[in-house]
């Protein structure tokens, strides 16, 4: 992985673990919207990705 977010404008988040524990739903929405959902875990890393390609 080269540590870029590919543009998407939909981003879905299952969970509330990975693997056979996704089992929901957790957030879902543009990649912005995902990242400001507190129940999201990538939201900190969609955060920091969002954050440099802002700039």
């Amino acid at each position: 992985m080269t540590g870029r977010l590919p543009p998407v404008g939909y981003a879905n988040d299952l969970g509330p673990e990975g693997g056979n524990k996704a089992e929901e739903l957790v957030a879902v929405g543009t990649p912005e919207q995902v990242a400001q959902n507190p129940k999201s875990h990538p939201r900190k890393y969609l955060k920091q990705v969002l954050k440099q390609h802002t700039r």
